[in-house]
Parts: C-alpha cells; sequence; structure tokens
C-alpha cells in the first residue's frame, strides 16, 4: 500500500491519422484510463478522411487539438515538434505520446506505475513495441465493430524486419 495517492492527471498526446477506424480502436483502448487526450491532425488533405475522423472523435466526445492537414506531411521532425509542443502545455502532469496506430499494453495500472515514479522519482518510462498482424500474416482493414485483440492476434518485431534492422527497431 502507497502512502499517498497520484493526484496528477495522466494526458495522452498523439498525431496522425489516416485511418478512422485505427483512431476508433486507439480511443476506445486509452480512454479509459487517461484523462485528457490531445488529438493532432496530421498528414496529405487528399487521404485524410476528416469527416470521418471528426465523427469518431465525437464518439468520444474530443476536438481536435492542431489541424496540421498539409503542413510539413511526413516530416518526422514536425512530427516530433507536434508531440513536444502539446506535452509542454501541462509540462507538471504525466503524459503518453503514442502514435495513433500503437496500443500499450501496461503491465499494470497505468497510475500505480505512476505513483512508483513519483515514490523513486523516476520521470520516463520506456517500452517495447511490438507490431500485431492477423491470422494470415495480413494488415486486414479494420472495422469499428471489430475486436482489435481477435483481429490482430499475433504478434511479432515485424517493423524491425521490415526494415532491415536485425536488433535496432526504429520504434
Amino acid at each position: 500500500n502507497r502512502s499517498h495517492v497520484i493526484k496528477k492527471k495522466i494526458n495522452l498526446v498523439t498525431v496522425g491519422t489516416i485511418n478512422p477506424e485505427v483512431l476508433y480502436h486507439f480511443l476506445k483502448h486509452y480512454s479509459e484510463f487517461v484523462d485528457d487526450i490531445f488529438f493532432n491532425l496530421w498528414g496529405s488533405s487528399e487521404e485524410i478522411e476528416i469527416d470521418y475522423i471528426l465523427e469518431v472523435l465525437d464518439k468520444f466526445n474530443l476536438k481536435l487539438h492542431r489541424d496540421e492537414r498539409d503542413n510539413h506531411s511526413w516530416n518526422e521532425s514536425f512530427k516530433a515538434s507536434m508531440f513536444n509542443q502539446t506535452m509542454n502545455l501541462k509540462k507538471d502532469e504525466w503524459w503518453i505520446p503514442v502514435d495513433c496506430d500503437e496500443l500499450i499494453l501496461f503491465s499494470k495500472d497505468p497510475r500505480d506505475i505512476i505513483e512508483e515514479c513519483e515514490e523513486y522519482n523516476v520521470n520516463c518510462v520506456m517500452g517495447m513495441l511490438i507490431d500485431r498482424i492477423d491470422k494470415n500474416g495480413d494488415f486486414t482493414n479494420l472495422k469499428l465493430d471489430d475486436d482489435i485483440w481477435d483481429k490482430y492476434n499475433l504478434a511479432g518485431d515485424i517493423n524491425i524486419e521490415l526494415r532491415g534492422y536485425p536488433a535496432c527497431p526504429t520504434k
């Protein structure tokens, strides 16, 4: 039992997306244990289904934090600056910075992890990214009513292999 209770908020910031179905599952996954979600829209207007994305955000009572369509699309430095600028809004709170297609599976309740971090004066927790695919080895289209864990039931370091880095992933 811990002697104090965490009062700081847990915020989530993400940048993306061109896939509203993935965004839906992303929001469904994280909304149960974060206090605020900051969604930065980024990419080419020609690829983004803006009305559908806004509809998905509305299902979770969210609005766009920043609309950066067609602004430095796919420039990773600009993307990193969006993450950093958003997190700088609440410097004394905890943040989960994650791409909109990444679902973190925590080893325990995130508030317990934060409590331990604060107790031991740790300000960052790292993890490992494992990509998921379906049982046929494909990235099939995702629907809103799919069970994402059933649909993509296999996991592996495919990102490392696809990028040709046998020992050093870029994510």
